[in-house]
């Protein structure tokens, strides 16, 4: 079809149901074949830059193969590595074939010369012999039946590793269709000694979340400075006060700088304040007495003066000490406020709905939970607290976190019960009061709770740090875990899933690491001395990012419409990072109008969400309109959009749809620069 004929009718289409070639999926059998190129890698090792996928490796950098090419014969997927290569997969003994043609790509000419190896659980499963440039690509297809591991390697064939451009073309596997992992494998930071509790926060202001650590055994916190793909630059370290077990971040100066503080418990029990700078650093620690054992601080305006105050848990007796702030950086005399028993965590939000910060304690030696709620007073001379509420949670209540759990607008609270294995969840009535505590287990010791829509269904889900008792002495078996509690709606949550980070995760936080709208999780480790970093794949949630899903037909105005790229010009996967208004994006579909691409829904998916705009390759140029389509029925249609109009974040409903096309149509001047993206696109869906 011409571009001239693919001028768009506004209100309405006619669906053209053309299947794209692809892995064949064998649902009499429960299987599904996915390629290796859109799976998360376990590790990699490779010769020559970046193992690339979908592309030969081409040069040293990242994206800078061209289109893999054996024989003469071009290839969509594969993987393109230069040897010494390792590549390995986790199986979770879920698959049965593995199917692949291999060969030198033929952008070296007859040279290079290479052997291909696969292992299955360390186990041989397949050599190649040499194979040269000018040897003809070899299909292979081996059984990997109940392994655990695979490992695709390449060697140089013992003659050096020059011109050794292999290509594991069309590689794929075939597997029972079970849920995929949640997250990928778990990668560590290294920090400092005994981290006990971990924090997410932009503290640059730079848009890209960074890492934080308060690092009990080296008495400092740590700050890694987040690149916005989950990976982070140096670690910088801060001296504070004595065993700092919890770091948190207010603006304490009114620069609009996030600064930390620590809860200090060692020695008398400190807080130590640190002012932030322009460059993401901090101001020496500036230490101020708050009440012995100081485990946990947080913050906020409890006096309704402007001005950011820091509330502390202090387990060395039965109340909690409360610094107001001056506005300048600087703390007033600690107040004390008796709760519970040995109060070891705090937490600030608004329970009743009043628009003033209120505060609920984990009392440890009482089992119980204490609930301050905010009154009214002259600002700066509060708080006043009402009636402190008691509510009962399980043994050993060691943290605590709020958030809405249920949907009705209010906070609820999740408590981790040390001395119980479990973690209770109590939901607010919205006027300050809880209803009785209802308790989910988890694994064995859990000292840490943290909250967040983990799999991405809209539900706030409940994650556990558990530590098998490893403390003091290491080293139990389960020791080394978090639990991910999926919210079943209406505040239930389903049965614990394990997954393995570092030794003793005390702390454990949940934020979006990598930009692609799903929440990542990070544990502090206090025996292995780091911090674990869960990348979210996105694999508990069905449907997932729309570019990792074969499309039924794809019609665009130049060059093919690109996956994870901009569109480019004319060729294939020559496009670069889709980036808009600055801020680039790993996942998502470059398109150049006119423009139509179709997906199969089978009336099981919710919503589709992107950002959309023209892509920054472009500059100010380019005029495109985007539309959602649902069965036909135009369901999203955008005002044109230029190079210089800002992206806008959409989601569109898909309920009950069976098939869904995402248009962009050239915004009635001519097809000059326009380059649209669907960034970030993504489908959510149910089994």
């Amino acid at each position: 079809m011409t571009r001239r004929g693919m001028r768009f009718r506004m209100l309405g289409i006619v669906l053209i149901g053309l299947w794209a070639a692809g892995p064949a999926a064998t649902s009499a059998e429960a299987q599904v074949t996915r390629y290796v190129s859109d799976m998360s890698w376990s590790s990699v090792v490779n010769g020559w830059g970046p193992a690339e996928r979908d592309l030969s490796n081409g040069e040293l950098g990242s994206g800078d193969g061209g289109t893999l090419t054996i024989d003469g014969v071009t290839y969509v997927k594969g993987l393109g590595a230069h040897a010494y290569s390792e590549i390995h997969l986790q199986l979770a003994g879920n698959c049965t074939a593995f199917n692949v043609v291999v060969g030198l790509d033929d952008e070296v000419g007859a040279a290079g010369s290479v052997i291909f190896y696969l292992y299955g659980d360390g186990t041989p499963l397949y050599a190649s012999g040499v194979l040269t440039g000018s040897s003809p690509g070899a299909s292979v297809s081996v059984s990997v039946n109940g392994f655990n591991d695979l490992a695709l390697i390449v060697t140089d064939a013992g003659d050096g590793a020059a011109f050794d451009h292999a290509d594991w073309a069309n590689a794929s596997l075939t597997c029972s269709d079970a849920p995929q992992s949640q997250f990928a494998p778990p990668v560590s930071v290294r920090a400092l000694v005994n981290p006990h509790g971990v924090q997410l926060a932009d503290v640059n202001g730079d848009g890209r979340l960074d890492l934080l650590a308060a690092n009990a055994g080296s008495s400092a916190v740590s700050v890694w400075l987040g690149n916005g793909d989950a990976t982070f630059g140096a670690r910088m370290d801060f001296a504070t006060g004595p065993e700092p077990k919890n770091v948190a971040v207010g603006d304490f100066n009114g620069d609009g700088r996030l600064d930390l503080v620590t809860a200090n418990q060692g020695g008398a029990g400190t807080v130590s304040v640190l002012l932030a700078n322009a460059t993401g650093g901090f101001a020496g620690a500036v230490d101020y007495a708050a009440c012995t054992g100081a485990h946990e601080a947080a913050v906020g305006d409890f006096n309704s003066d402007g001005s950011a105050d820091v509330i502390v848990a202090c387990w060395g007796g039965n109340h909690i000490g409360l610094l107001r702030g001056t506005g300048n950086g600087t703390f007033a005399a600690p107040v004390s406020y008796n709760v519970g028993a040995a109060p070891h965590s705090v937490v600030t939000a608004d329970f009743n709905g009043d628009g003033r910060p209120d505060v609920a304690v984990a009392n440890r030696d009482s089992g119980s939970v204490t609930v301050l709620i905010n009154t009214p007073t002259f600002p700066g001379l509060g708080p006043v607290w009402a009636e402190p509420g008691f509510y009962s949670v399980g043994a050993g209540p060691h943290s605590i976190r709020s958030a809405d759990l249920n949907g009705d607008g209010s906070f609820d609270l999740a408590v981790a019960n040390d001395g119980s294995n479990s973690l209770s969840v109590l939901l607010g009535v919205g006027n300050g009061t809880f209803f009785s505590a209802v308790s989910y287990p988890t694994g064995l010791v859990p000292k840490g709770v943290g909250i967040g829509d983990i799999n991405g269904d809209g539900l706030a889900d409940l994650l556990s740090a558990n530590t098998a008792g490893n403390y003091p002495v290491c080293c139990n078996p389960g020791g080394d875990t978090i639990g991910l509690l999926v919210n079943t709606g209406s505040g239930t949550f389903a049965a614990a899933q394990p997954y393995t980070v570092g030794t003793t995760p005390f702390g454990v936080s949940a934020g979006d690491l990598d930009r692609d709208g799903d929440l990542d999780v990070v544990t502090a480790n206090w025996h292995s001395n780091d911090v674990t970093v869960l990348r979210n794949g996105g694999g508990g949630q069905p449907g997932g990012y729309l570019s990792d899903l074969p499309w039924t037909f794809e019609e665009n105005g130049w060059g093919p419409a690109e996956r994870d790229r901009s569109n480019g010009e004319f060729g294939a996967n020559d496009g670069g990072t889709i980036s808009l208004d600055g801020i680039t994006y790993a996942k998502g579909l470059g398109v150049h109008a006119d423009s139509r691409l179709f997906w199969q829904l089978n009336g099981r998916c919710t919503a589709f969400s992107a950002v959309i705009g023209v892509d920054d390759e472009v500059g100010p140029n380019g005029s495109v309109i985007f539309q959602v389509y649902v069965d036909g029925e135009l369901r999203y249609m955008s005002p044109t959009m230029t190079g210089s109009t800002a992206a806008q974040h959409i989601q569109v409903d898909v309920s009950g749809g069976n098939e869904l096309g995402l248009f962009v149509h050239y915004g009635w001047d001519d097809y000059a620069f326009d380059h649209a993206d669907w960034a970030d696109a993504r489908i959510a869906c149910t089994p």
